[in-house]
């Protein structure tokens, strides 16, 4: 059986409005379907927050810099946030759980541009760990074990010390280098031990040096969380939906077997032609295959495709050719850019929600899923990937549709509270419609915490009165 690897929980301090929030992912692993985390609530209250955290674990681990649009992510009120992650693989009878946690600043980065002086404040991060637990079915678990920590300390490179000797056999030589560039990632914002630094010096030490058991022990996990990253951890934010208001596709894909190799997003223009390298139109064609027989069942008669103008030489000399993107119709064919947003926002995640079917190592985290997406439809597919899929789909939404189509353990929902941002609904009978369940809660307010800021309706509708008579 295919090892599985999902995300088991999310910890979330200081960030935004969330003082503290704890998601426990892995009490809504079905053993029949897919494990399906759908998070609710009022506008402001957190659930982008969760997209976005997933977001950076991605490009942590990829060695990449946090992007800036999270400069100003701590709260308001705080210096300092933090992340903690659990991912899990379930290999048979054996389950690894990799902890990476993460302590994050405001800081204060000197500009590389040469025209500019000034100073920038932004997100960095201090200090991450890396541990491991092993556990057997039927087993108490090992003890949690760290792999690697970046010490607080300026002058240390990773805690615990007797580590460095273990990665690298020349450690006393490469001391102050590890120290720098330890000093660069902080700096740049991104991760040191996935760095691409980092990286390199243990695959540098692997292929010169006999590789010990002990060695193996640290690098097996090390490993396994960068082709996590690389292979199985997709996140789409809001930022896609509103590249299809722009005349353009951002693509998600995942397919890869022996005749294509398929994984990542590649953004397609649709008011004009694009010349791309003629075997990444292959992939592209072939991905469009897989998707077509899903999208003729969800919207009948529907297909998508590459109209190839031409074959022109790209500006590296390869073989190109010019496609456009096109939808057919019984007996017509037209610009995909004709089609609704709600169709092109389908067409987009389509490769993920077949991925997250039939791969127990795959997952998608989406913001905002129901956008554009007719509300039946949306139940419809969240059910059939909860009853039959196989991998871990986590989206936010504000269509009450699924809390009708899902099971209870599959639904967080957001509070008034920070400092218990995500909980659960409790007292819920298997007779109770989840959707009547929580709008009676928001009425009612029968939780430990409340879920819903109250508003009064008179008073809105005098302030949109006084508004207009300013």
């Amino acid at each position: 059986m295919q090892a599985a690897m999902y995300i088991s929980s999310i910890t979330i301090q200081n960030i935004k409005n969330v003082t503290y929030g704890h998601v426990d992912l892995s009490s809504s692993k079905h053993v029949t379907g897919a494990n399906i985390m759908g998070i609710y609530g009022q506008n402001g209250s957190g659930k982008t927050v969760f997209i976005e955290a997933i977001h950076i674990l991605k490009c942590l681990l990829l060695g990449q810099k946090i992007p800036e649009e999270y400069n100003n992510w701590i709260s308001v009120d705080e210096e300092k946030g933090a992340l903690s992650f659990e991912i899990v693989c379930s290999n048979g009878d054996e389950i690894t759980t990799i902890f990476y946690d993460v302590a994050l600043k405001r800081g204060i980065v000197t500009t590389t541009d040469p025209n500019t002086n000034e100073d920038t404040e932004r997100l960095i991060m201090t200090v991450e760990s890396e541990s491991i637990q092993y556990k057997k079915t039927g087993q108490e678990a090992v003890r949690k074990t760290v792999i690697m920590n970046t010490a607080s300390s300026a002058n240390e490179v990773i805690m615990p010390k007797q580590r460095l000797s273990v990665l690298f056999s020349n450690y006393e030589d490469i001391h102050l280098e590890l120290l720098v560039q330890k000093h660069i990632s902080v700096m740049e914002a991104r991760s040191f031990l996935f760095s691409k630094f980092f990286k390199d010096k243990l695959t540098l030490r692997s292929n010169n040096e006999s590789r010990t058991s002990e060695y193996e022990d640290l690098l097996k996990p090390y490993e396994m969380v960068i082709q996590f990253a690389q292979n199985s951890l997709f996140v789409v934010k809001t930022s896609h939906s509103a590249l299809h208001g722009l005349n353009i596709l951002p693509l998600e894909m995942h397919y890869k077997d022996s005749k294509t190799n398929a994984v990542g997003t590649i953004t397609l223009p649709l008011h004009d032609s694009l010349l791309l390298p003629a075997v990444l139109v292959e992939h592209i064609e072939f991905v469009i295959e897989k998707m077509n027989i899903v999208l003729t069942k969800i919207i009948p008669d529907l297909k998508i495709g590459l109209e190839v103008l031409s074959t022109e030489a790209t500006d590296d000399g390869e073989i190109g050719k010019r496609i456009f993107l096109v939808s057919y119709k019984p007996n017509k064919m037209i610009p995909l850019r004709n089609e609704s947003e709600g169709i092109r926002k389908i067409i987009s995640i389509l490769s993920l929600l077949i991925a997250v079917y039939n791969n127990r190592n795959i997952v998608v985290a989406i913001d905002e899923l129901d956008a554009g997406i007719f509300e039946y439809l949306l139940g419809e597919l969240l059910k059939i990937l909860s009853d039959r899929g196989k991998g871990q789909l986590i989206f936010t939404s504000h269509n009450l549709r699924p809390l009708e189509t899902l099971h209870k353990s599959c639904i967080v929902v957001t509070t008034t509270n920070p400092e218990n941002r995500y909980i659960r609904l409790t007292n819920v009978k298997s007779t109770n419609n989840l959707r009547s369940f929580y709008y009676r809660d928001i009425i009612l307010g029968e939780q430990k915490e409340e879920v819903y800021h109250a508003t009064d309706n008179e008073e809105i509708a005098y302030a949109l009165g006084s508004a207009g008579r300013q």
